[in-house]
């Protein structure tokens, strides 16, 4: 049986425990092949029976929350966190975070988890994801330069040091975010870029898991992301008709670039690249990667 690094020593030691529970813990996917990076889930619902039992026989005790944390303890699996006893009435009992993408699992082994944790999906919201797509063979750095959305208001490359840029305030609903993932590995080659759209779901706007599973395959968090071919003759024939250069300041060249024009102007030039073939659709990427993973 496979199963993950990512897993806990705790877990990893324990085959007998590890055949029980196979359903759970075996990698059936590629490590990062899944579109979830992330999933929060919250919940007033005792955690079930099967849980404890299961920490008894691997000798799992909870550890105490770090300083900032709105919960006193925790459980840590490794690719599953949970957190129980908030330090205020109004927040949920019960913090769940799930990491499909580190632990290889599969759609029916992240509603696997939720089952065995709370044993219904009845009372139990989604209040936050992380989808991610990896590209592969693209340097963070040209990625970030060359990203594009409509609607991006807000951008933040200030804080940019080699490895990430920043669409959207943390503290708002979505923010997409790229960074060097192959660097944060450990890798020296850098040619894996990730690419995340962390979606907020705050107070009653939470998400019944039941309507979140039921929705996957009709949402696509990127289907507004492109990347622009910089080198595209016509970018900068386009530019030239409007009196616009390429922005030569920060990380989001295009972006930069991009907001200075108008709608029908940024309209304009998208068709133009399209019709050269100088985009490359993340929303395409996303629903291949999403299909794939599903089949699993």
């Amino acid at each position: 049986m496979r199963i993950s690094p990512h897993w806990s020593k705790e877990i990893r030691q324990h085959p007998n425990l590890l055949k029980q529970h196979q359903s759970l813990f075996e990698q059936k996917t590629i490590l990062m092949e899944s579109v979830l990076d992330k999933v929060t889930i919250l919940s007033d619902v005792s955690l079930s029976g099967k849980f404890f039992l299961m920490l008894n026989k691997l000798g799992i005790r909870h550890r105490y929350c770090g300083k900032g944390s709105y919960y006193q303890k925790c459980y840590k699996l490794g690719c599953v966190t949970i957190l129980v006893e908030p330090i205020f009435s109004r927040i949920p009992k019960i913090k769940v975070i799930l990491n499909p993408s580190n632990a290889g699992l599969t759609f029916d082994q992240v509603k696997s988890w939720v089952l065995f944790l709370f044993d219904s999906y009845q009372n139990v919201y989604v209040s936050r994801v992380e989808y991610k797509i990896d590209l592969y063979g693209y340097p963070p750095l040209e990625v970030m330069k060359r990203i594009w959305g409509s609607g991006i208001r807000k951008y933040n490359d200030e804080r940019y040091e080699g490895q990430t840029l920043y669409i959207g305030s943390r503290f708002s609903n979505t923010q997409r975010v790229i960074y060097d993932k192959g660097r944060e590995r450990g890798q020296t080659s850098n040619d894996w870029t990730r690419i995340e759209v962390r979606e907020r779901y705050k107070g009653h706007g939470k998400i019944p898991f039941v309507q979140f599973i039921s929705h996957l395959r009709l949402y696509n968090p990127f289907e507004s992301l492109l990347i622009v071919d910089l080198s595209s003759s016509v970018l900068s024939k386009k530019l030239h008709k409007f009196n616009c250069e390429l922005s030569k300041e920060g990380v989001a060249t295009v972006i930069r670039t991009l907001k200075q024009l108008t709608s029908n102007q940024k309209k304009s030039i998208i068709n133009a690249l399209q019709k050269e073939g100088s985009l490359l659709y993340l929303d395409w990427i996303y629903r291949n990667k999403l299909n794939k993973w599903l089949k699993n």
